[in-house]
């Protein structure tokens, strides 16, 4: 799933996008009543990106990918391309 889709996801479902206190990572949960599922939904949008980059950074890990081009926050490539310099 995108980072738009998860966004648009957690918009239809009416559900509260929460931060997590220990992994500083984006996620909400809703109900699909149709299936009887409780869909858990965590995902990276630039800023907890940011915080991903940062704790590896403490890590000592200085590279960094992505996984599927085109899913991302557009918003990433304003750090992704200067990650010393926005991680700092």
């Amino acid at each position: 799933m995108s980072t738009q889709a998860a966004w648009q996801a957690a918009e239809d479902a009416d559900a509260q996008v929460e931060l997590d206190p220990d992994s500083l990572n984006a996620h909400f949960a809703y109900d699909d009543d149709d299936a009887k599922v409780r869909h858990q939904v965590w995902f990276l949008d630039a800023v907890t990106v940011l915080n991903q980059m940062r704790a590896a950074r403490a890590l000592g890990i200085q590279t960094y990918a992505l996984w599927r081009l085109g899913s991302e926050d557009n918003s990433l490539w304003k750090i992704w391309d200067k990650p010393v310099s926005s991680i700092r």
